[in-house]
């Protein structure tokens, strides 16, 4: 064998190594979603856990958890309550303060980064877009929708009304 047809093959063969490697780095780059779980069902309109006919305490899983925590952290200030992580809730005093002034004094763009803010902290969503903010003078109330994008490209709107 010549020296050319031994450099060919010792060649070929680093290539499918480094190949391998690459289908290797490729699988392993991917790692499983964090599981989303169950929650208790709460209900923010009426500010009280949902229960069954039986009395218990009603239970959400999957999407329908991460659609509460997504309500839980959009009702929450930041910093409220040491049991809960400091990144939790919305910056700013919560979305009540941000809401809490004259519709015509309303920084849409402030409360719309809060909003995003609060969010993002899950690892379970990519993105918080096509948020829409809307205060009623009369009752007093803000109403928000949002489109949350997932890791698995998965989206959820999310409408909901807070008491300005």
């Amino acid at each position: 064998m010549t020296t050319s047809q031994q450099l060919a093959e010792d060649l070929a063969a680093a290539e499918d190594e480094l190949a391998t490697r690459d289908d290797d780095l490729v699988a392993e780059a991917a790692p499983p979603a964090t599981p989303i779980g169950r929650s208790w069902q709460f209900d923010f309109a009426q500010g009280r856990f949902v229960r069954s006919a039986a009395g218990a305490v009603g239970e959400t899983r999957g999407l329908d958890s991460l659609r509460g925590w997504i309500l839980k952290a959009l009702h929450t200030p930041r910093g409220a309550s040491p049991a809960l992580p400091v990144d939790f809730g919305v910056p700013h005093g919560g979305l009540n303060s941000l809401l809490g002034g004259p519709a015509a004094a309303l920084d849409t763009a402030t409360v719309a980064e809060a909003i995003s803010e609060a969010l993002i902290v899950h690892p379970r969503i990519a993105a918080v877009r096509d948020i829409s903010i809307d205060v009623n003078d009369v009752d007093e109330v803000g109403y928000i929708s949002l489109t949350v994008q997932l890791d698995s490209d998965e989206e959820l709107l999310i409408e909901e009304s807070i008491n300005a």
